[in-house]
């Protein structure tokens, strides 16, 4: 009930599992943190930071405050309560009053899929939500079930992403870190950068085969993605 675009009731009964992505909308969080730095508190880092942490809030009332949309792309039974394609499952929650992303297109070939993914991403600054590249699935739903699974992945979807966002920084200094159980970690200390809507001030080094496979040192200039 918090989160303002699910519907709370359906036209449908069909007994199924609607699968979607809870999000805060860019433009909610330049609203609230202009309420917060009135109210002398740190405004939030980033939209996904703000949508987790209020998700895992057990006071609803926090969530009801910062405006939490869901955009939903999917149902879990689709092929076993009589679907034949993807794209006919969009259309059916759209009508039962799901909110979607509505810039999707289903394509007949693989220029029609590039086509889109240089519209998309031209327009990617212009939507009121972060986005990091497309995902590109098969429409069918007899060919998804063909197609199957690995033990992490389906076949039948992949996701195409945009090229990373890249800042360069300072390692100001390198601190080798005891884990639990023993395990040194080398860690740099990074003049802090602004990406991806972060403050990054560290970043593992992983090993020391790794440091000195990079060769970084204290002093270093190195770029972030």
């Amino acid at each position: 009930r918090t989160i303002r675009s699910l519907p709370l009731a359906l036209e449908s009964h069909l007994d199924m599992d609607v699968r979607g992505e809870i999000y805060t909308p860019r433009s909610m969080l330049e609203s609230l943190n202009q309420q917060r730095t009135a109210a002398g508190e740190e405004p939030f880092k980033n939209c996904r930071n703000l949508t987790a942490g209020t998700i895992k809030s057990l006071d609803p009332s926090v969530a009801a405050q910062r405006g939490l949309q869901i955009m939903v792309y999917g149902i879990a039974q689709a092929a076993e309560l009589g679907f034949k394609h993807h794209s006919e499952v969009l259309e059916f929650l759209a009508a039962q009053g799901f909110k979607l992303n509505q810039a999707w297109q289903r394509c007949n070939s693989c220029e029609e899929i590039t086509a889109f993914i240089e519209q998309i991403a031209a327009r990617r600054n212009q939507f009121d939500f972060d986005i990091d590249g497309i995902v590109i699935k098969v429409n069918d739903l007899a060919l998804q079930e063909r197609l199957g699974r690995t033990a992490k992945h389906v076949r039948w979807a992949a996701a195409y992403k945009f090229p990373a966002e890249q800042v360069t920084t300072v390692v100001e200094a390198i601190e080798v870190q005891v884990g639990r159980t023993g395990v040194l970690t080398p860690v740099a200390h990074l003049r802090a950068v602004p990406l991806a809507g972060s403050v990054v001030k560290r970043a593992t080094l992983h090993n020391l085969d790794e440091v000195n496979r990079l060769d970084v040192r204290v002093g270093d200039t190195v770029i972030l993605q």
